[in-house]
């Protein structure tokens, strides 16, 4: 978003959301976060919880997640975390040239949404931001598959009527038994995570395809991450 439409956007009048709340709005950050709880003007703002830290970088963050959610989450119950870390530059992706340009011309960060809830865990991303974060889940698993001799994954691929990839579906199974399902929606951008043991996709799966992304787009490091 342009500084233009940012401060357009900010002039908006805000109206407060009706209805019941269910979930706890968490930001995960770095001192943006604390810059943003002082813009707070309305209750509705200032009720949102910080996980921030000055100085904290991506790879921090996502540490500290995962020591902490497990614990923090039997605290707060339902929440719907809201991760902001981090602003990329110099990256080199072999994605579609498309989405290669797009992300190049912008030199945005990677923005995906969170909601973890009693259901699962969902995950929502603008456009651009999804092909990255779908073409490193397909590079994870399919490494994880060939390192892991105590993983299996299974990959299902959902067509639709021209027999294009609408879709993923990617079951992990740990030790011989179900983990859990990790299903990838190619039209909506967005992710759903249900099973068993959905704790082990967000504190050991999740990171290391956040570190997968972080060192291409920082480090320029050449992972084949083809679209599917």
């Amino acid at each position: 978003m342009s500084e233009n439409k940012l401060i357009k956007y900010l002039r908006k009048e805000f109206k407060v959301p009706s209805g019941t709340q269910h979930l706890t709005p968490i930001l995960l950050s770095d001192s943006k976060g604390f810059s943003l709880q002082k813009q707070a003007s309305n209750p509705v703002e200032q009720s949102i919880k910080l996980w921030c830290k000055s100085g904290r970088n991506s790879r921090q963050g996502l540490e500290w997640l995962q020591e902490n959610l497990a614990t923090q989450i039997g605290r707060i119950d339902n929440i719907s975390l809201y991760v902001w870390l981090g602003t990329h530059k110099n990256f080199e992706l072999n994605l579609d040239k498309a989405i290669a340009r797009k992300l190049e011309a912008t030199k945005r960060p990677v923005n995906v949404t969170y909601k973890l809830t009693g259901g699962g865990l969902t995950a929502k991303a603008d456009t651009v931001s999804f092909e990255l974060m779908k073409n490193a889940i397909i590079h994870y698993y399919e490494q994880l598959d060939v390192n892991d001799r105590y993983i299996n994954i299974k990959v299902d691929k959902d067509l639709d009527k021209k027999g294009l990839t609408v879709g993923l579906v990617i079951r992990v199974i740990a030790n011989d038994t179900p983990s859990y399902t990790l299903s990838v929606y190619y039209t909506s951008c967005s992710l759903l995570v249900n099973g068993r043991d959905t704790i082990r996709f967000f504190t050991i799966d999740l990171p290391e395809i956040h570190k997968t992304i972080h060192k291409v787009i920082l480090n320029g490091t050449k992972v084949d991450l083809q679209s599917q």
